[in-house]
């Protein structure tokens, strides 16, 4: 019998990550009026008092109280193709140049006045963009004339006919500028200042959204269905009005853009794609549904979008779910989701034992899951495996039932032990792998025996198996948490493959939980220890056996890069890629780069912890891992897809301290080394401090650190730890480089390289040593 259970069908289209950050996470001031990402990476928040550098983990403020600021209030920010950061106050403070390298500060007419005296004159709107050339644009107030500023040929005033005050604001690919008038009319220039576009004949005062995907407009006091504007980003007109926006009532919503081409727009808290669908919904902690207020907008280069209010500033990234979500409790409590086991998929179904609550399954068809009734919905559901007959075979807590689909019939037959793996081999024997060793069900007979022919190999008799495999020569192979075993059907198990095995019989673990050989005959092993790869040897009979050398072995941990080391599977799409279930996310390992990338609950998983024999492939190749609360599912194609269009990831060094013998002090010299980009350690200086960031703004408590002191260290030494802290170094000279890999595997796309000397007190320098011998001698 079925009961219908009511589990969501799968997650949404789009997921949304919100981060908010305030005073309390160290900005100078809660009102953010500007926001802008620089070359470095870094992203800069302009507020009521001073400027904010963020580098994903903490705030780095200047004021004019503490750092020599011209003014605290801070409006906006652009950066030249120098990396000199242009700073605007209000109108009557000016805009000012800072390098955040140096620490300095420059006024335009200290930069510009004896070449540009005219430039340097003029009153100047409090804006000011950057194109993607990397010139600066700014706007004279009330003169008509926009200026364009790239080190490369200097400073170029643009005059626009028959406007006074111009913001550009979009620098579209056909290399025209969109740009607003003050009362909110939208322009198309091209670069010399001729109007290709004027839509002064629609109205006045109105909100624009502009992205990269068009350019939104309309007027917040009156009908949105009257009065609203879409156009592409050449300035056709379209057609088009956001779904759900006409029937708004006023005031409507300042935070409104085209996400995509097609029709999908950001309408506030929630994106709507052109047929009325919710793809995604997000909340702003400080920032209610009915304050449409927003000081600022600004999208990066990785495509998150920051915001700027009175209250702080807000991170929203949406991201195209790939993953599917099966039997998932959403919202459940820690302890409280459905922890799965065993499953199996059919072209319709998908079958999974929920450990708590019993064997369920999902028919992809109509989206609607059941549970069976016939089986003890009570705890303890472990393995599942589906016969060559269609029958499924369902592991529960000391007993094992034969599950007929079609006609729900139910045959339960006791064991001593609780089941946990399956494989029916090609004799038509059942092979059971449980808590205390193996058990066979041979064909036509009432009930399971004992495996008894260890051949003198007895910690099989008490391991915990969790996968069986036969091969193509026969032989069955074990995954168990005291080794790997090699299986003859007929004659019994032939060898153990652990820790403690010699020779050929020793692989770099104890526990292993499954495994994989690829065409190239390497064997991959899950392991509680990470991924292991393995050479191979064929076996006189046929078949291959696994070999542990220095030529084709290898570990793959937390040390290579992994998140984790608890690897529950391990399988190979169809494009040479390998996906693991681990304790820490999904990875996946590119097994020619080695390239990693694991994904987390923020990408879409169910549970970022995943669960033994809760693993999956379809003949169709899509891959089902279960987990803490529920199944996800994947096509590894729609992902390695994703995988191959990635940002920049750069690291930056945003500290540096030492020590100086001298006067005992700990200095800091962040600003020197970034320049010399050498470490000198005199006698006494026994002592350095580096302070890194990789620029993600991602799970920051999971990027990795690499460093390696060249003439010191071999190997790479890793850490989770940003501060890298040295002391008592040999004398000598070395090159100290780091690098950093970001919680989903993907390297910082810089090294960071330092020269250090650690130089020796001049009574054990060679002058003086070279003096003292000929003292010696002449004496």
């Amino acid at each position: 019998m079925l009961a219908f259970a009511a589990f969501p069908l799968a997650a949404q289209e789009y997921i949304a990550r919100v981060e908010y950050y305030g005073v309390e996470h160290g900005l100078s001031h809660r009102q953010v009026n500007a926001i802008f990402q620089d070359s470095r990476g870094y992203m800069w928040m302009g507020t009521y008092n001073g400027l904010n550098r963020f580098d994903g983990y903490s705030f780095r403020s200047y004021t004019k109280e503490k750092d020599g600021l011209p003014f605290n209030e801070i409006l906006a920010i652009a950066e030249d193709a120098d990396g000199w950061l242009w700073v605007s106050g209000k109108r009557d403070e000016g805009i000012y140049l800072f390098h955040p390298d140096r620490g300095e500060w420059r006024s335009l007419a200290a930069q510009f006045g004896k070449t540009h005296p005219q430039f340097v004159s003029e009153t100047f709107l409090s804006y000011i963009v950057q194109s993607p050339d990397g010139a600066v644009w700014l706007s004279a107030l009330g003169a008509g004339r926009l200026y364009r500023y790239h080190p490369a040929d200097g400073i170029r005033a643009i005059p626009v006919e028959g406007a006074q005050n111009i913001q550009p604001v979009y620098f579209a690919p056909d290399k025209t500028i969109w740009a607003l008038t003050e009362n909110g009319i939208p322009l198309q220039l091209i670069p010399t200042g001729e109007v290709l576009q004027r839509f002064g004949q629609m109205w006045q005062g109105g909100l624009w959204g502009i992205s990269e995907n068009g350019i939104f407009g309309y007027q917040r006091t009156r009908e949105p269905k009257r009065d609203c504007y879409y156009f592409d980003t050449e300035g056709a007109p379209v057609s088009y009005l956001p779904w759900g926006f006409a029937s708004m009532k006023p005031p409507f919503p300042a935070l409104i853009f085209p996400f995509d081409t097609s029709g999908t727009f950001v309408i506030h808290d929630r994106l709507m794609d052109a047929r009325g669908n919710e793809l995604a919904k997000w909340s702003f902690e400080y920032h209610g549904p009915n304050n449409f207020f927003w000081r600022c907008f600004y999208r990066d280069r990785a495509g998150r979008y920051w915001l700027g209010d009175d209250f702080g500033c807000y991170m929203l990234q949406l991201k195209k779910n790939r993953f599917q979500h099966f039997f998932h409790r959403k919202g459940a409590e820690p302890g409280a989701g459905n922890a799965i086991r065993g499953m199996v998929a059919t072209p319709d179904k998908l079958y999974a034992n929920v450990e708590s609550s019993g064997l369920y399954e999902w028919d992809f068809n109509s989206g609607q899951s059941r549970l069976f009734e016939a089986l003890p919905s009570a705890w303890g559901n472990y393995g599942l495996a589906l016969s060559k007959n269609g029958r499924l075979w369902s592991g529960k807590e000391k007993a094992l039932f034969q599950v007929s689909p079609g006609n729900l019939s139910v045959e339960k037959i006791e064991i001593p032990f609780d089941p946990w793996a399956f494989c029916e081999d090609d004799a038509g024997k059942l092979w059971i792998g449980c808590t205390n060793g193996l058990f066979t069900l041979a064909p036509g007979a009432a009930e399971p025996e004992p495996f008894t022919r260890y051949n003198g190999f007895n910690a099989l008799a008490s391991a915990f198996v969790l996968y069986i495999r036969q091969d193509e020569s026969g032989v069955l192979w074990a995954c168990t948490n005291n080794g790997f075993y090699k299986i003859d059907p007929d004659k019994g198990v032939l060898a153990r493959y652990w820790q403690g095995g010699e020779g050929p019989r020793f692989l770099p673990a104890d526990y292993f939980l499954h495994f994989y050989r690829d065409a190239g005959g390497a064997f991959w092993f899950a392991t509680a220890n990470g991924l292991l790869r393995a050479g191979s040897k064929r076996l006189p009979g046929g078949g291959l056996e696994p070999v542990w050398d220095e030529q084709d072995s290898k570990v793959f941990d937390r040390a290579f890069g992994l998140p984790n080391d608890f690897i529950y599977a391990v399988y190979e799409d169809r494009q040479g890629k390998l996906w693991m279930p681990t304790d820490m996310g999904i990875v996946r390992l590119d097994k020619k780069t080695e390239a990693v990338k694991t994904y987390f609950v923020s990408d879409g998983i169910t549970h970022n912890e995943f669960n033994r024999a809760a693993h999956f492939r379809d003949k169709k190749g899509y891959l089902y891992f279960g987990g803490l609360n529920g199944v996800t599912a994947f096509d590894p194609a729609e992902l390695n897809e994703q995988f191959d269009a990635r940002h920049d990831l750069p690291l930056a060094l945003t500290a540096f301290q030492q020590l100086d013998g001298r006067s005992g002090q700990i200095m800091g010299r962040t600003e020197e080394l970034l320049r010399t980009r050498q470490i000198v350690l005199r006698p006494g200086d026994r002592f350095f401090n580096i302070e890194l960031a990789l620029l993600s703004f991602e799970e920051p408590s999971l990027i990795q650190y690499a460093w390696k002191m060249e003439g010191l260290d071999k190997a790479w030494n890793y850490q989770n730890e940003r501060h890298l802290n040295f002391a008592g170094l040999p004398y000598g000279s070395y090159t100290l480089h780091i690098k950093a890999k970001a919680a989903d595997g993907q390297w910082s796309n810089n090294e960071l390289a330092f020269d250090i000397s650690v130089l020796r007190p001049w009574y054990l320098q060679r002058w003086f040593l070279a003096l003292s011998i000929l003292l010696v001698f002449s004496s």
